[in-house]
């Protein structure tokens, strides 16, 4: 704890102590979650299990940035630190003002953060990471259009049944979002969309149900479904948005029996597919839907402006981008505008930063830089390629994204060895990989060994 200094203590979670702290060193926020251990074991349990999700690379994720174990002295106690983002906003501050003025969750609002959410729970359940703790004060706000899920949990701490018990005391809120199962300590992905279910429930009623009556809510859905129904009716008679999908979704998450319960893919098609909900991030999740064939005959076609132009229109569809690219890849080199088409390495980092998590998107996109690279310092060896340093830091983010994949690393080690070979770039790489090192050592060893030997080689 020494590298932080204590700046205040949040509310109570429902496992700890949260402090808001500030590194003494360069002055960063962080929220750091104390959870005090019953012995050595359950702190060195806990922490193991946690130790993954300080890998997670997720832009709707706020994975834990440091874990550690400390011995307070003054209360002869072990405490497990949990260091998190800190962020001002969240859902449960978003729901309680709407609650306040009785005023309904903007609709369009609501899908872009629904769509965020369940592209984060796909991502962890895909994983076998099961959230444990979703609950709407832990879907934070990191800006007005960006959230991010934050508190992840582990099996050891979520099982410690007496804590539990006095939490569920002191603060009755704490376990209202839980599924049935999970109040036995049996978790599962189906309880993360109980949990879900939950969340959505109370952003749609938010405008005519009070704090109070939502959790008794919550609790009585676990024995009683036909609850339910009451308010969805409500739902309908206050005319909110999108009441139809809400009336069909709701119940297939919030069934009793997890088996019964719908799966986080299955919510996606019910609100995004058959009901034409828009979200950025769903694109993310169902980026293996058939292009339109219009789209493919006209890429077939075209010259390079035009497929620029469809990869701009389409630029939330992945399948568009892969399929416009694939064809970019096919096109001769006096089509494509070799040796540096700008337009096209504008277009390709854009891409890449928006469907970072899909990999075949970064292969391609790598590909084409690559060529166009390639063939500007065959005609040119002194040719200054590049105008920005943008294209390194979205390189080196893919990379770290995807660290499993060697043709990846092997084509951004390609790209960065050639950028590096333009004098006034070389520091900036070489810094941007010192950088990314420092905050990401937990990631696999290949990808240090082959970019450790790369900055090696520019230094010298």
């Amino acid at each position: 704890m020494e590298k932080y200094q204590i700046l205040g203590q949040m509310s109570p979670g429902a496992l700890g102590v949260n402090l808001v702290v500030e590194e003494r060193e360069n002055k960063v926020k962080h929220v750091i979650k104390q959870v005090e251990c019953i012995d050595e074991h359950q702190a060195n349990e806990a922490l193991e299990e946690l130790m993954p999700l300080l890998k997670l690379q997720h832009a709707h994720i706020s994975s834990y940035r440091e874990l550690f174990i400390t011995w307070n002295g003054e209360i002869s106690s072990l405490f497990l630190c949990l260091v998190m983002e800190y962020n001002e906003g969240s859902f449960q501050k978003i729901i309680e003002k709407k609650r306040e003025t009785k005023t309904i969750i903007d609709s369009e609002w609501m899908q872009n953060m629904l769509g965020q959410v369940l592209d984060a729970l796909e991502y962890l359940h895909r994983l076998d990471i099961i959230h444990r703790n979703l609950k709407p004060s832990n879907i934070a706000l990191v800006s007005s259009n960006h959230c991010k899920l934050q508190d992840l949990s582990s099996h050891a701490l979520m099982t410690d049944k007496p804590k539990w018990n006095i939490r569920a005391e002191e603060d009755p809120f704490q376990k209202s979002w839980m599924a049935p199962e999970a109040l036995n300590c049996s978790f599962s992905p189906k309880s993360d969309v109980w949990s879900l279910g939950c969340i959505i429930l109370d952003m749609v009623s938010c405008s005519f149900i009070n704090r109070t009556e939502a959790m008794h809510l919550r609790k009585s859905l676990r024995s009683d479904l036909d609850r339910l129904w009451g308010v969805l009716q409500t739902l309908e008679e206050k005319k909110i948005p999108n009441v139809g999908t809400f009336r069909s979704l709701l119940p297939l998450m919030l069934q009793i029996e997890p088996s019964e319960r719908v799966t986080i893919r299955d919510v996606i098609h019910i609100t995004f597919v058959s009901n034409n909900f828009q979200s950025s991030s769903v694109a993310l999740v169902l980026h293996q839907q058939v292009v339109p064939p219009f789209i493919t005959d006209l890429l077939l076609e075209s010259n390079i402006a035009s497929i620029l132009e469809v990869m701009q229109s389409y630029s939330s569809r992945p399948e568009v981008q892969l399929q416009a690219m694939k064809r970019l890849v096919r096109m001769p080199a006096d089509q494509l505008g070799l040796p540096w088409p700008m337009e096209l390495v504008e277009m390709l980092v854009a891409i890449m930063k928006q469907h970072e998590r899909i990999l075949d998107v970064q292969l391609y996109a790598c590909s084409l830089l690559l060529r166009s690279l390639g063939q500007a310092l065959v005609q040119d060896r002194a040719a200054e390629v590049l105008r920005d340093s943008s294209v390194i830091s979205v390189l080196l983010s893919s990379m770290w994204t995807h660290p499993e994949s060697e043709p990846l690393l092997v084509m951004v080690y390609s790209l960065l060895t050639i950028i590096a070979s333009q004098g006034s770039f070389r520091s900036i790489v070489t810094c941007s990989l010192h950088k990314r090192a420092d905050i990401n050592q937990n990631q696999p060893q290949r990808s240090y060994r082959r970019l450790g030997c790369l900055s090696t080689s520019w230094s010298t």
